[in-house]
């Protein structure tokens, strides 16, 4: 029997604060939703840890089969994190194990536009999950917060849709 977590879902505090007075933020309902669409996939309730800055370990990482990373300004400043993972991803593909049929065994998950490549070189050839959208007019961003109204935030649950089945695979 494997002693590995399924997945992990490192976060940085300040992206899961309460969204506009509600009881969740945005990583615990990323959480829920995920868990549940995996759930209904693949017929098997996932374990999914979720991990901070604070309760951070490299243990939680090499223990893992999936690593999930919601990247913004807030999780790059753990620069503990931000080198860990890294040398992770370096480990992956010195292992050649990097990807498992074609799929990554990371993902990177944006809020808010951000680009990683400079802090994560290793991760930065991967597609990104972007779970925000874009005024074509202002080129200004807009997080989802409202999970279940309007029709723009169908688009949060397509991305997630489709994130849950390149997970299973």
């Amino acid at each position: 029997m494997s002693n590995k977590q399924d997945i992990v879902l490192i976060y940085s505090k300040k992206d899961n604060e309460l969204i506009e007075g509600k009881m969740k933020g945005w990583v615990t309902n990323f959480h829920k939703f995920l868990s549940t669409l995996i759930y209904q996939i693949t017929k098997k309730k996932p374990q999914i840890k979720l991990i901070n800055e604070s309760d951070f370990s490299v243990t939680d990482l090499e223990n893992s089969h999936i690593v999930l990373a919601i990247i913004t300004s807030n999780l790059i400043k753990e620069t503990k994190i931000i080198k860990e993972l890294n040398a992770y991803g370096k480990r992956l593909k010195q292992q050649k194990i990097f990807l498992v049929d074609g799929t990554p065994r990371f993902f990177k998950i944006l809020k808010r536009p951000y680009n990683s490549a400079k802090e994560l070189p290793e991760f930065e050839d991967l597609l990104t999950y972007d779970f925000y959208l874009l005024n074509t007019l202002t080129g200004e961003s807009q997080e989802f917060t409202r999970f279940f109204e309007s029709d723009a935030e169908r688009s949060y649950w397509m991305k997630l849709v489709d994130m849950a089945y390149d997970i299973n695979h």
